[in-house]
């Protein structure tokens, strides 16, 4: 039984995570940073003239 993985396993796995890197990267950009942003913001008291957040 062999455990892990082989040497070109390994490489063809580190090809494939370095193409869909940019998508990744894209989707947590505009996905899941802005959505938890949102939820910073949503526990605050937030106003537009520079003053400090409160916490609600």
């Amino acid at each position: 039984m062999q455990i892990g993985l082989t040497r070109q396993e390994r490489r063809r796995l580190r090809i494939g995570l370095l193409f869909a890197l940019p998508w990744i990267f894209g989707f947590a950009s505009f996905t899941i940073f802005p959505v938890a942003y949102s939820f910073y913001y949503s526990l605050n008291v937030f106003t537009t003239f520079g003053q400090p957040l409160h916490w609600v």
